[in-house]
């Protein structure tokens, strides 16, 4: 035991350890949106300059900043899916608490899953876009060519 946890006992200085540890990741999570934001600002400062023809509307690229959000952010996800995994496999006294401690395992599985839905997409999908051409069509344009030029021909309720 350090000497920072003098005094205590093995289990409270572990439950110290978890939350640092938490409080860590919870920072990376925090720098991760941080970035996201920042990344967002600049991107709607450079539609708005396009958008008015000012020369200053150059596009930069934005990628290896997103890919590196969404990787400490990922990195966040994993450590809070393994704490909760490993507090759904804890048996505790109270049955409303297991409940819980697998409602939380659940909800944290979800959660890694989008992350991992969004590396993907800015690993694979946006690379693939920024790629394509002006002919290519995607899945939303179908939709939307269809929910606005598909129109029904008569009126069922008359004027």
């Amino acid at each position: 035991m350090s000497a920072e946890f003098a005094g205590l006992t093995e289990k409270t200085a572990e439950q110290l350890r978890v939350l640092d540890q938490s409080l860590w990741h919870i920072l990376l999570i925090i720098v991760g949106v941080l970035i996201s934001y920042g990344l967002t600002a600049d991107q709607s400062r450079q539609l708005l300059c396009a958008a008015q023809g000012s020369p200053s509307g150059e596009t930069t690229n934005t990628a290896p900043l997103r890919l590196f959000s969404s990787l400490i952010i990922f990195n966040a996800l994993i450590f809070f899916f393994e704490l909760s995994e490993k507090t759904a496999k804890t048996h505790v006294e109270l049955s409303q608490q297991d409940a819980s401690n697998q409602v939380n395992f659940i909800a944290s599985g979800l959660v890694l899953a989008a992350g991992a839905f969004r590396l993907w997409d800015v690993l694979c999908l946006q690379p693939q876009i920024s790629k394509a051409s002006a002919v290519q069509v995607c899945t939303a344009d179908v939709f939307n060519f269809f929910r606005f030029h598909a129109k029904p021909k008569y009126r069922m309720i008359p004027r």
